[in-house]
């Protein structure tokens, strides 16, 4: 069994299928808030329109979490509560700075201030090696993007080449 099925298989029992097929339910447009603090995705915290890509986001932040036994984003200040700021200077040093297009959508005015911690994806991916490893972080970054539409779909994570 691949490292990617293995996975998938963790969370909450379900099967590969189960959970990726749920995430594929709905396309609805939604605006409230959606998702805890660690796991909201980009189009969320900054008060985007949003729509199932969020779960796709969500699901890939869960599988990398249950994979390194840590969280990702861990998006705390210094006196140990969560903080948006913080979150975001995360996201920032995993993927980048967010497009110009996706900051122009936002309706969100975060507090300045905030390091951006000088890591990666791959810097924080701790169990895999060679092939193994890029197999993974390609599969990771597939999920994790600031751009929605830039996510894979539930049924191209279903034939991506980490999990089979």
């Amino acid at each position: 069994m691949s490292d990617g099925k293995r996975i998938l298989n963790q969370i909450h029992d379900y099967r590969a299928t189960n959970v990726i097929g749920f995430i594929a339910m709905t396309a609805t447009i939604h605006q409230e808030r959606s998702q805890g603090p660690e796991i909201r995705a980009p189009e969320v915290r900054f008060n985007v329109d949003w729509g199932s890509k969020v779960d796709i986001w969500g699901l890939g932040v869960m599988v990398r979490d249950i994979f390194e036994d840590r969280h990702l984003f861990d998006a705390r200040d210094e006196d140990g509560g969560y903080s948006p700021s913080h979150h975001v200077a995360e996201m920032v040093a995993y993927l980048g700075l967010p497009p110009v297009s996706f900051v122009r959508r936002s309706k969100w005015l975060g507090a300045g201030g905030v390091t951006v911690p000088a890591t990666s994806l791959q810097e924080v991916e701790e169990n895999l090696t060679g092939e193994n490893q890029q197999m993974f972080l390609e599969f990771m970054r597939s999920m994790l993007q600031w751009i929605p539409e830039k996510r894979k779909t539930a049924q191209e994570l279903l034939d991506d080449a980490w999990l089979n």
